[in-house]
């Protein structure tokens, strides 16, 4: 079997849908045979991937097939000989998301081992193929599959055209991109949730941004990312306590400050825009990068305007460029343009360190208070709250 021959069979066998998607300077193609797919990938990729017309030339192209039949042929011609890759995931949650590897003389397949899925790689770099059962479609393992190889692909391809790929949310205000930097349970989607509810900010991203240097300024993207929220961050607000779930309605503050994955409730981001009566925004000029601690030990709260650069660990820690800490480099794309990338991130954080302020914020209350001197004082060196 060649790849040709997996494509004929799927266009003389299916019919499929096809777009085309733009980010961050990358154009795309995404193809479906189901609805059910189709859906789930718009509703996700909102508001932050927009739909444009048919291009002649786009930087890749992946179709997802729902087929029961194909998919086992496939699996039973893959090879005995393979590698394991570890795809992107909270290691800190449920595990990871392996995956097989086997070769073939012009594609490659990457077979998942906890879900019904294979990703078929045509040695281009250009063209895959997704392929899986109606079960897996029902076991609704869209997240642990289609959407990891997609947005492991999209990631690299923005890299491979300058950008820089780093852990934070953010938030767009009047002055600018505020990104809020930290590692997992740090606080970033507590931060979201209050600048947009309290400060009248809009929000750009959840949980990941693509930076790019465009014009001499720092262009960032938001990447559509699921909006999972602890039951902790819930508990803020009145209209959101009827979702946290039920072994968490009644838990102490010491519990809820825990942050266990069970306590996470999946918010849909157009849920999320009714609940802050604001819209997400695509992308806007950096201004401000928070490197947020919020946690119940913190005595103190205050920031620093323009940390010193030897004091950024966290920052650089949560760089996913061009080694993505949370996944191997399965796919291969741009690893020959591994050099070039650690150019592109050095040259972009030398132009931070620069032009861009960076704070340092710890805190467990008061958030909002810090929030409003942080955006309305930026030339402020020092401030503090003392917590009871």
């Amino acid at each position: 079997m060649n790849y040709n021959e997996i494509l004929n069979y799927i266009n003389a066998n299916h019919l499929i849908n096809n777009y085309y998607y733009s980010f961050c300077d990358v154009d795309f193609g995404c193809s479906f045979n189901n609805n059910y797919l189709e859906n789930k990938f718009k509703n996700t990729i909102y508001p932050h991937i927009k739909e444009i017309k048919a291009c002649l030339s786009t930087d890749f192209s992946i179709k997802a097939i729902v087929d029961n039949i194909f998919f086992e042929k496939i699996k039973k011609d893959l090879i005995v000989q393979k590698q394991i890759f570890i795809m992107s995931y909270c290691s800190t949650e449920k595990g990871t998301i392996r995956v097989n590897k086997y070769c073939f003389s012009d594609f490659t397949v990457f077979d998942t081992i906890k879900s019904d899925s294979i990703l078929v790689v045509h040695n281009n770099s250009h063209d895959y193929i997704y392929i899986t059962s109606n079960g897996s479609i029902m076991k609704n393992n869209f997240y642990k599959d289609y959407y990891m190889f997609f947005e492991h692909i999209l990631h690299k391809k923005c890299n491979e055209k300058g950008s820089i790929l780093i852990h934070a949310s953010a938030i767009s205000t009047k002055n600018g991109v505020v990104l809020f930097v930290g590692k997992k349970r740090s606080g970033k989607t507590t931060m979201l949730f209050e600048c947009c509810k309290k400060l009248n900010c809009s929000p750009l991203a959840v949980d990941k941004v693509h930076l790019k240097l465009e014009n001499n300024k720092i262009k960032v993207y938001g990447f559509p990312t699921r909006l999972r929220v602890l039951a902790g961050t819930l508990s803020k607000y009145n209209e959101l306590k009827n979702i946290i779930p039920l072994q968490y309605k009644n838990a102490s503050e010491d519990e809820l400050w825990k942050g266990k994955s069970d306590s996470k409730v999946d918010i849909k981001i157009k849920e999320f825009e009714q609940f802050i009566d604001k819209e997400f925004i695509n992308n806007g000029d950096l201004n401000l990068i928070i490197l947020n601690n919020i946690s119940k030990d913190n005595k103190k709260e205050f920031f620093f305007n323009k940390i010193k650069k030897e004091d950024t660990k966290e920052l650089l820690e949560n760089i996913y460029t061009p080694y993505n800490p949370e996944e191997d480099w399965w796919s291969g794309i741009g690893i020959n343009k591994c050099e070039q990338m650690e150019h592109n991130r050095n040259y972009m954080l030398e132009y931070i360190f620069d032009n861009i302020s960076i704070v340092s914020l710890n805190a467990k209350n008061n958030i909002v208070d810090l929030m409003k001197v942080i955006l309305l004082n930026p030339e402020v060196n020092y401030y503090e709250i003392i917590s009871n």
